[in-house]
């Protein structure tokens, strides 16, 4: 057996207060993360919600500006008031930029022969600078019709956001383009209306949230018209970006802003994770985004809690040596009980113990151990009485098995005309079950009986119950005379309601008649069969069975004066009969199975007609004892063959 090594109680103790006080700690601040994530996570998502709706009111605000100022323009310059000569339209398109200072420059484009002096076409473009106007004419350079601006308005015949571009200075530009339709709807003009996207860009990078922020705005073919690195301005797109990314890139965002949805995702860099929030622009199919690093939106309560941590570490260290000077006082008391119930268990039961002043568990526990070394002294004194009292017994009951034993006949009947064995196995130190028999002359009467209960009381009856049958085979030649005599003096004063089922035979072996009478007994095994009913001629076979003819009464012992019926037949030569107690049947193994009745026919007839009346008990003796192995003997095993050899000597 394995033996654990000794382990400390008060160590025990520190450890479980240890681990239950960190499992608090963990559990409580693991529960503050996660609810302080949660709202960090929805004021976040509130904020960058709030500054995407105002970039994009700044944007809707000064595109619907341009386009109000472009159909403003538009509506100027298709009235019959308005010169057609092109120093007029130059300065009306300066007097239309000094009322509109948002508005980077204006174009106007003309079909040929519709300004006078200008039968090739004209196109006065005049653009803002710091130090004025500019003034020229596309015209003279190339050829404007050509350009998309022109080209794609004078075609559709409707307005429309232009792409933006890039000027030769740098500024990035996108034009409203409105035609001028004539009395028949032919186009015969272009106005464009440029708006500085340049200025766009800085107001836009003013509303990040955080300085490591991003807010971007891309085009409907996903190109940067505002960034916060300008050089990515017109040269990189999402596309670009992604194809060039070191980290997995999330698809679904790039998915949903070419789609123009609102929504947020997130990705993973080697450093970092983010989020970006993303919202188009109805007016033109822009979209804005803003990518917001967790690691600056966490910044300040990953540092809480870090230092919370740091102090519940400290408040552990803390705990843990308070808890060992505190349980050290504890349980000093616990140790001396211990060292005292050691000493008692020695069998000192006079142990001085600890006095306990407060009326507590340790006081509860030192009155046991006071109670429990004056009941064990007493306990002792006891015992040692009843150790002798069950010696004494247990001398006194081999005695009475040896006395018992001593009743059963050991000799048998030294003829050859016969073969008797028998043997009984108590299952107790006395038992029960009895056998006997006796030679008068040519008669062999015998008997097997099994008493009810076990023990002393049992034993008693058996004894009784041999001697009665001594007695009465010698007076009477009838074994029913004898169950009925037996019956009458058991039931007479039978208080205890105990009985015998007991089945007696006689045989005559110079005839072979054979009497008997089952008393509530198993039926006995034979190796004969009856050929003729009407003569009960019980002739020797191969096989083994039950005798199912021989008719059952009553128990001896339960009604006085029962009429008890026999039965005569004639045994011839080699006819075995095997009597037994239902301790043979009914022994169980580990599995609780019984021995059986079919086993026990198995047994005889394997041992057959040319094994004697002891090898025959030894036989099925010895397989009763290989069924049970290791399993007590739970009742008395009794058995007893008779075999009947030759019809006359």
């Amino acid at each position: 057996m394995t033996v654990n090594p000794r382990q400390s109680f008060k160590l025990k103790l520190c450890i479980r207060v240890f681990l239950v006080s960190a499992l608090t700690f963990f559990t409580v601040i693991a529960a503050s993360i996660y609810f302080v994530r949660q709202e960090v996570r929805a004021d976040l998502d509130a904020l960058v919600d709030a500054k995407l709706n105002y970039a994009l009111r700044a944007l809707d605000e000064g595109l619907s500006t341009t386009q109000v100022s472009a159909e403003n323009l538009a509506g100027i310059c298709n009235s019959p008031l308005v010169s057609n000569r092109s120093d007029s339209i130059y300065s009306l398109c300066e007097h239309f930029l000094n009322f509109n200072p948002r508005i980077q420059g204006v174009c106007i484009g003309y079909e040929p022969n519709v300004v006078a002096g200008h039968e090739e076409g004209f196109s006065p473009y005049i653009m803002r600078t710091d130090s004025g106007f500019i003034r020229r004419d596309l015209a003279e350079t190339k050829d404007y019709r050509e350009s998309n601006w022109y080209k794609v308005a004078h075609d559709t015949g409707v307005p429309y956001w232009s792409k933006p571009f890039e000027e030769s200075n740098g500024t990035l530009i996108t034009s409203y383009n409105i035609p001028l339709k004539d009395k028949n709807g032919k186009v015969y003009s272009v106005v464009a209306v440029d708006l500085n996207l340049n200025v766009m860009n800085d107001s836009l990078q003013m509303l990040k949230p955080y300085p490591s922020a991003m807010l971007t705005v891309v085009d409907e073919d996903g190109t940067f018209i505002a960034h916060p690195n300008r050089d990515y301005i017109m040269k990189q797109s999402l596309e670009s970006v992604i194809a060039t990314a070191t980290y997995a890139p999330n698809h679904e965002i790039i998915d949903d802003i070419k789609a123009h949805k609102r929504g947020w995702g997130e990705y993973e860099t080697e450093n970092d994770r983010y989020y970006v929030y993303y919202a188009p622009v109805e007016a033109n199919g822009w979209t804005v985004t803003l990518e917001v690093p967790l690691s600056e939106v966490a910044g300040g309560y990953h540092k809480m809690f870090n230092t919370i941590l740091i102090v519940m570490v400290l408040g552990i260290v803390l705990l843990i040596l308070v808890s060992l000077v505190v349980i050290h006082r504890l349980t000093k008391p616990l140790e001396s009980f211990a060292a005292a119930a050691k000493d008692i268990s020695h069998g000192n039961f006079h142990v001085k113990l600890p006095v306990i002043n407060d009326h507590n568990e340790l006081y509860d526990l030192r009155q046991a151990l006071v109670s429990m070394e004056l009941s064990l002294d007493k306990h002792i004194e006891e015992l040692a009485a009843a150790s002798a009292s069950k010696a004494t017994m247990e001398s006194e009951l081999n005695v009475a098995r040896k006395i018992q034993m001593a009743m059963v006949p050991k000799t048998y009947p030294d003829r050859e005309d016969v073969d008797v064995f028998a043997s009984i196995t108590p299952a107790k130190a006395v038992g029960g079950d009895l056998y006997d028999f006796m030679l008068d002359g040519d008669d062999l009467f015998f008997c097997i009986g099994d008493v009810s209960g076990k023990g002393v009381p049992a034993a008693l009856v058996m004894a009784i119950t041999r001697a009665l049958f001594r007695i009465s085979a010698v007076h009477l030649s009838r074994p029913a005379e004898i169950a009925s005599t037996i019956n009458n003096t058991l039931a007479e004063n039978n208080s205890e309601s105990m009985f015998v089922t007991m089945f007696i035979g006689k045989c005559n072996l110079k005839t072979g008649e054979f009497t008997c009478c089952n008393c509530g007994h198993n039926p006995p095994a034979t190796n004969g069969r009856i050929k003729d009913m009407s003569k009960l001629i019980v002739e020797p076979c191969d096989e083994a069975a039950f005798m199912q003819h021989v008719p059952t009464n009553l128990p001896i012992g339960v009604i006085e004066g029962f009429d008890y019926k026999e039965i005569t037949m004639t045994v011839t030569p080699g006819v075995s009969i095997f009597l037994y107690t239902d301790g043979v049947t009914e022994a169980e193994n580990k599995k609780k199975e019984l021995f059986g009745e079919q086993r026990l026919l198995d047994r005889l007839c394997e041992i057959g007609k040319k094994g004697s009346a002891r090898q025959i008990v030894n036989y099925v003796s010895d397989d009763v004892h290989r069924h049970a192995r290791t399993v007590d003997q739970s009742d008395d095993i009794t058995m007893l063959c008779f075999k009947y050899k030759v019809k006359d000597v």
